[in-house]
């Protein structure tokens, strides 16, 4: 509908398209927290991110068996409240 409507009017349409699992899984950690400290975050907030980041486990199922745990070195905690703001800082840049 918005397509039709800006082709009747004959007005510019831009869209965006955000794939969300790509940006939350592929997220390289050092990165967010190097952008974070050039753009003017606080120190004790970097830090505070870092500590959230780090040392993060993992376990998948695999035909309704629990894997063992294992370290996830990249990508954004599923469910973490901050992952947003996170990510508001890599699109910045």
């Amino acid at each position: 509908m918005i397509l039709e409507r800006a082709c009747k009017c004959k007005a510019d349409i831009h869209q965006l398209y955000i794939d969300y699992k790509e940006a939350y899984d592929t997220t390289n950690r050092a990165e967010l927290v190097e952008i974070m400290k050039e753009s003017g975050i606080p120190m004790n907030l970097v830090r505070l991110v870092k500590m959230t980041l780090a040392n993060t486990n993992s376990k998948v199922t695999i035909q309704g068996e629990l894997s063992p745990d294992f370290e996830t070195t990249i990508g954004l905690r599923q469910g973490d409240s901050l992952s947003t703001f996170y990510l508001t800082y890599i699109w910045k840049r």
